[in-house]
């Protein structure tokens, strides 16, 4: 079976390409400041508490077949052009899946120049390389974890802190894990609260005011967050966005 690769909801066998998986298992870089302290051997290292984005590349290649209505090399040149295309519409991180990691994804962008080393005009090698942030996100935790009593709670199988995306029906004190959120009483149906971004907000309406909290946004730290609210929320939704790297 060949193995597919899927760049902003497009499978690229749509123009024909088969990929390796070569360079799909790296990890990124943990970034560190370095300081060289004159009179002291060796170097202080200080932990930025992020990873670097990554270069993840696959190579690929593209081969032509002759068709009804045309040549091999006239199907080779539809197919490199349609992809070169594809790859470049986008401005912006854009989701990157493939069935090595059929359980995974990444965000990233392709940045790089697309170079096709071609054979006969009919057939081309060439590298898909993207630019990614460092994780690797759970497509389980994209979906969204229902609390309707106080008391339930959240597993991270990983050992990185995940930033979740909250939605909140009601208003009191919420807790998740050890923080501890104030909302406000409003009109609103519900508020959601997106712990990556440090916002809340009800569709295009800004909720940053009616939100207090006791720290910070809250994070999902490995093993078990316990969920608890006052009985003025009605419920409670976390999308929880669990990642490795």
């Amino acid at each position: 079976m060949r193995n597919q690769l899927y760049y902003d909801g497009k499978a690229l066998s749509d123009f024909g390409v088969y990929v390796s998986g070569d360079g799909v298992y790296n990890a990124p870089e943990k970034d560190y400041s370095v300081v060289e302290v004159p009179g002291r051997n060796g170097d202080i290292y200080s932990y930025n508490k992020r990873y670097k984005n990554i270069s993840v590349t696959y190579p690929a290649f593209i081969i032509g077949r002759d068709r009804i209505t045309g040549s091999a090399r006239e199907d080779f040149t539809l197919k490199v052009q349609g992809l070169a295309a594809w790859l470049n519409h986008a401005d912006k991180y854009c989701r990157i899946s493939d069935t090595y990691h059929p359980d995974q994804y990444r965000m990233g962008i392709h940045s790089a120049e697309f170079v096709v080393t071609e054979r006969l005009l009919r057939a081309g090698e060439f590298d898909l390389t993207f630019q990614c942030k460092p994780q690797r996100f759970l497509t389980a935790g994209e979906v969204a974890q229902i609390f309707t009593e106080s008391g339930g709670a959240l597993d991270n199988p990983f050992f990185f802190e995940a930033q979740p995306h909250i939605r909140v029906y009601g208003y009191g004190t919420l807790y998740v894990g050890e923080y501890g959120i104030q909302i406000a009483q409003s009109t609103l149906p519900y508020v959601d609260i997106d712990c990556e971004r440090m916002d809340a907000y009800y569709g295009t309406i800004n909720c940053n005011n009616m939100i207090a909290f006791e720290s910070d946004f809250p994070k999902l730290g490995a093993g078990r967050s316990v969920v608890t609210f006052d009985s003025t929320i009605t419920r409670i939704e976390i999308q929880p966005r669990w990642w490795t790297i």
